[in-house]
């Protein structure tokens, strides 16, 4: 999915499929075959409401990835806005840059001081 930087709402991503991780925040990316992921729409309004897509694994912690690729003319700072429920972690370029559950917030790279 690509999107524009001067988009203001992401219309569509690519999800995987559930699978179950330890618990605590996912600081690595799980290489997934290019078939475990597929396109869905967002609401209008941006939302993507993961539980119209995929069903949660009967045990355990489920993770699913969404991702998308945004694309600019130059390098340059934006801000992204993000919405969650229970866990999240952001990943620029494979490596973790935010995590929050519920319960706190906080950076996990040295790439938020640049």
């Amino acid at each position: 999915m690509e999107a524009s930087a001067t988009q203001t709402v992401v219309s569509e991503w690519s999800i995987s499929e559930p699978f179950v991780t330890p618990e605590g925040p996912v600081v690595a990316l799980a290489p997934l075959e290019p078939e475990t992921w597929r396109r869905v729409a967002a609401e209008p309004s941006g939302l993507l409401l993961l539980f119209r897509h995929v069903a949660r694994p009967g045990r355990g912690r489920a993770t699913i990835y969404a991702r998308l690729t945004l694309s600019t003319p130059r390098a340059e700072r934006a801000p992204l806005e993000l919405g969650y429920s229970d866990e999240v972690t952001v990943f620029l370029d494979g490596e973790p840059l935010f995590y929050a559950d519920d319960s706190t917030v906080r950076p996990l790279a040295s790439k938020l001081a640049h």
